[in-house]
Order: C-alpha cells, then structure tokens, then sequence
C-alpha cells in the first residue's frame, strides 16, 4: 500500500531538483512506506500539558489526549493518543529496561 503526499512544503531531497514535496505531488510519485520498531518510554499527557512544557509544538487549541515520549537518545516529544497507540505496543516490564 503506498499513500499520497499530501503534507504541505516539507523539506526533502528528490531527484527532480525541487527541494520540497511538492516536487513529489508535481509528479504524481508516491512515497516509500516505512515502519516503526523504536522503545520509546510513555505516558499519557494531554495536548495542552504538552504545549506548557514545550513538547508539543504548536499552537492548537483543541485539547486532545495524547503521550508524553522519550526516545533512547533522550528527544523528548509528545504525540496525539491515536497516532502512539497505532505505532507502539507495552512491553513486558523486563524487555524494556
């Protein structure tokens, strides 16, 4: 299954010159698909929590839960609870520590 750019002026490398995906939608090409296989350590946080500590990095106004991710080298960001729980699964408490 491949899907369609649709994302507005992100920044890439493409062989057709143009530095955006834009150039991708210009040429009807679809995207790679990849998947994710990341430990992340979670917990549940809202947009709004996530926004007052500076994880969440946009300026919405809908409130809407969500979780507050740690990766192994220690980024932290958030991402909405749809999006987490699609991606990610629990692990046993002994295989992620």
């Amino acid at each position: 299954m491949t899907m369609k750019v649709t994302s507005m002026e992100i920044s890439v490398n493409n062989p057709y010159g143009n530095d955006t995906i834009e150039a991708y939608k210009e040429h009807d090409i679809n995207m790679p698909l990849y998947q994710c296989t990341k430990q992340v350590h979670a917990v549940p946080m809202t947009r709004f929590e996530a926004q007052l500590l500076g994880l969440a990095r946009d300026e919405s106004t809908i409130n809407e839960p969500g979780y507050h991710v740690v990766y192994s080298h220690n980024y932290e960001g958030w991402l909405p609870k749809a999006s987490f729980e699609t991606g990610y699964s629990l692990l046993p408490t002994n295989l992620g520590e």
